[in-house]
C-alpha cells in the first residue's frame, strides 16, 4: 500500500508541475465539479501516465480520487482494458461527473473492454442523462473504430438514444448515424 500511495503523490506532484491556471480556470467557469483541477492539458495527463505501468489498482486507486481531474483523467489511461469487469465499468460510468471524463474514460478505456458493448446497451437504458451521454459517446468510439460487426446494432443504439435524446445528444447522435451512411 505503501508503494501505492508513493506512486499516487508522485503523480499529483508531476500534474502540479505541468498545472496551466488559465486553463484550470476556463474548466471551473465551464462547471467542472472537480475540487482540485491542475488544468493539465489531455496530452500532458497522457505523458505523465504513461510514466507507470498500466495496474487496476493504481488506476483504481486514481480513480477514487474522485474531485481530482487530473487522477480521474490518468486512472482510464492506466486500467488494463482486459481487467475491466462490465460491473467495474457501470460503476465508473455512474461515477463520471464531467462530458470531459466520460469523453477520455470512452476513448481511453471502455473502447478496448472486451465488455464494451454490453456498456452501451446498460447505459442507454440507465435514463440518466450523463450515463446515456457516454453510452452515445462509446457507440461512437466503437463504430469509428470499426469495433461493431453490426450495423443492426448500431441502428438498434441510434434508435434508443434518440427515443430519450434531449440537445446535448443530438449531435453525438447524427455522428453515430453517419457511420452508418
Amino acid at each position: 500500500m505503501n508503494d501505492l500511495n508513493t506512486t499516487i503523490a508522485q503523480l499529483k506532484h508531476d500534474f502540479f508541475a505541468h498545472r496551466n491556471g488559465n486553463v484550470a480556470d476556463a474548466l471551473r467557469r465551464a462547471g467542472d465539479q472537480h475540487h482540485t483541477i491542475m488544468g493539465c492539458q489531455l496530452h500532458e495527463v497522457a505523458a505523465i501516465a504513461a510514466q507507470h505501468t498500466g495496474d487496476a489498482g493504481l488506476a483504481r486507486a486514481l480513480w477514487q480520487q474522485s474531485q481530482h481531474r487530473e487522477c480521474q483523467l490518468a486512472a482510464t489511461m492506466l486500467f488494463p482494458p482486459q481487467d475491466l469487469t462490465l460491473d467495474e465499468a457501470l460503476q465508473w460510468c455512474s461515477q463520471v461527473t464531467t462530458t470531459e471524463v466520460a469523453d477520455v474514460l470512452c476513448h481511453r478505456l471502455l473502447r478496448h473492454a472486451p465488455c464494451a458493448t454490453s456498456i452501451v446497451d446498460s447505459l442507454l437504458d440507465s435514463g440518466d442523462r450523463l450515463a446515456q451521454y457516454t453510452a452515445v459517446r462509446l457507440a461512437l468510439n466503437l463504430a469509428i473504430a470499426r469495433r461493431i460487426d453490426s450495423r443492426d446494432t448500431i441502428a438498434r443504439w441510434v434508435a434508443k438514444a434518440k427515443e430519450d435524446a434531449d440537445g446535448t445528444l443530438l449531435h453525438i447522435i447524427s455522428s453515430l448515424e453517419e457511420e452508418l451512411d
